[in-house]
């Protein structure tokens, strides 16, 4: 019967896997802190006593694909390689917080930056189409605090409830002159500031701007400083919205002529998804789940709800396991949809 040495937990708990594999690490704990005989383990994996010798000690010796597969078989029998453990990141690797998530940059992220740059060149209006939570507003945000970016833009929600004149002082108010005046008198001094500073101005869930006259105070603004441009960013309504009234309304059609960029984003790919995922703790399953969640165009899916989703489950688990119930279960759904309403 061949020696086989006993091995404590310990040595598998202090392996550096730095800069050698696993298997390399283990057998030269084996025969420098254990205490088993080179010439043992040359027997045992069926290579000569100078190739081990040499696995151990020599950082050039670069073993066969046969010689490694041998040595896993040896470390087996021996109880201490388990493929299905091996598969598993080590625990370091994992992140604890939604702001450890890798930037992802998608092509959304792509066309949108497109439409700013080019609507700030071009000094003309400039629209980015596409359901919730694709990531249009992540990406303006990302570049707007591009170094080459700063304070190049101002950036404005819309709501459904805005009038003119509250759009007029959200724009005043972001360029830094006083928000309080009538309307003409505002758009005369935003006009003034604009040509003195020019700055991008961009409008985020623009499709709440369901009239002719919110849009028109807008070009009103372009055309009185001519030297600055306008983003329209929302869901597919808005296109659709603008196309419709430029075709009924012959005024409407003098904006629908100025767009010099327009471009229609869709959901994360599954390749994108799988990207933002990489340093997440989830099962096979789980990370299915969130993958689906991700690409969902409804209101209960997109990178939104997928970060908070995470940042609920990082809070109270940190960097363990998450598994499929856990995405599943009633409580995490009805705290996502609390932290998103």
């Amino acid at each position: 019967m061949a020696e086989l040495a006993v091995v404590s937990q310990d040595i598998l708990e202090s392996i550096d896997m730095t800069h050698w594999e696993r298997e390399r690490k283990l057998v030269w704990k084996l025969a420098r802190e254990n205490g088993t005989k080179i010439e043992t383990i040359a027997r045992e994996v069926g290579f000569s006593r100078s190739q081990v010798s040499r696995y151990i000690n020599d950082d050039s010796f670069k073993p066969s694909d046969e010689f490694v597969e041998a040595v896993r078989v040896y470390l087996k029998r021996l109880g201490i390689w388990d493929e299905e453990t091996l598969q598993v990141e080590p625990e370091s690797l994992y992140i604890k917080s939604v702001n450890q998530l890798d930037m992802l940059i998608t092509e959304a992220w792509k066309r949108t930056w497109y439409v700013l740059d080019t609507a700030w060149k071009a000094k003309n209006f400039g629209m980015v189409v596409g359901p919730s939570g694709c990531g249009k507003t992540s990406a303006v945000q990302c570049w707007m605090e591009r170094p080459d970016n700063f304070e190049k833009a101002i950036l404005i929600t819309a709501n459904g409830c805005m009038t003119r004149k509250a759009i007029l002082k959200r724009i005043a108010k972001a360029i830094g002159i006083w928000a309080s005046a009538d309307s003409d008198t505002l758009v005369e001094r935003i006009c003034a500031e604009l040509k003195e500073r020019p700055r991008l101005i961009i409008i985020d869930e623009a499709d709440q701007l369901s009239s002719e006259g919110k849009l028109e105070i807008l070009r009103t603004i372009l055309d009185g400083t001519k030297n600055i441009g306008i983003v329209l960013i929302g869901n597919e309504d808005l296109s659709e919205y603008i196309l419709r009234m430029a075709v009924d309304k012959r005024k409407l059609a003098r904006i629908h002529n100025r767009f010099g960029a327009y471009q229609q984003v869709n959901m994360p790919t599954r390749e994108e998804a799988l990207r933002l995922l990489e340093r997440v703790n989830l099962t096979n399953g789980a990370r299915e789940k969130m993958i689906s969640i991700i690409r969902r165009k409804h209101g209960d899916g997109g990178l939104r709800v997928a970060r908070t989703m995470l940042s609920i489950i990082f809070e109270a688990i940190g960097d363990k396991q998450i598994t499929e119930d856990l995405l599943r279960s009633p409580a995490l759904q009805g705290a996502v949809l609390s932290a998103n309403a």
